[in-house]
């Protein structure tokens, strides 16, 4: 739990955009919900290399089912997909889900195997609602989030002296290279016709 919290809190520093890092986690808590069992840091780490996401988001996001959420979230998984499918529930309760290793997966398959299909219909829709929720409320939270550091490392650089001219004052500093690179004018001397007469040569 130490490590999903750390990684929770290097959440909110990925460098990503704001919606990349929310889709990315929202894949993962997809994943956390996915049925098939033993397969979830993989596949999140496949997907993370196919499309490019963040592995601390996606990771974060599928690590939400670990020994201490298992039980409650594939219960409340398989619960929906029977209310979905109308399927009575009252075998729920026989699951074994204190056992470990081996014996815990056989437990497993023997309590789920009357409820195969609500389980895995009503997680699968457990995972995408969760995600559709986890993308929102993350993407939202990074979009609040990152102005404000923007905000504060502005504040900062004035603090430390990189104070930008005012509009007036650049302007000042251009007006110089405006007249330097400004083409002289011709003096009216210039234009006046030599005082020299013309030779005969010259007038044809």
């Amino acid at each position: 739990m130490s490590r999903l919290r750390q990684m929770g809190r290097a959440l909110l520093h990925v460098e990503d955009t704001p919606t990349r890092v929310a889709l990315a986690f929202g894949i993962g808590l997809f994943i956390a919900f996915f049925p098939i069992l033993g397969i979830h840091t993989g596949m999140a780490l496949a997907l993370a290399f196919a499309f490019r996401l963040s592995r601390v988001a996606i990771l974060t996001g599928t690590w939400t089912n670990n020994p201490w959420t298992l039980a409650p979230m594939f219960t409340a998984g398989t619960l929906l997909g029977c209310a979905i499918l109308g399927v009575p529930r009252e075998g729920l309760a026989a699951i074994e889900w204190t056992a470990e290793g081996r014996a815990f997966y056989a437990a497993l398959y023997q309590g789920l195997r009357p409820y195969a299909l609500p389980f895995v219909v009503g997680n699968l829709v457990a995972g995408a609602a969760a995600g559709v929720v986890g993308y929102v409320a993350l993407r939202s939270a990074l979009e609040r989030r990152r102005p404000v550091a923007g905000t504060a490392s502005r504040a900062s650089g004035r603090d430390s002296g990189g104070i930008e001219p005012a509009g007036g004052d650049r302007r000042a500093q251009q007006a110089p290279s405006r007249v330097a690179g400004a083409r002289p004018a011709r003096h009216p001397a210039a234009d006046r016709p030599s005082g020299r007469p013309q030779s005969f040569g010259d007038r044809r």
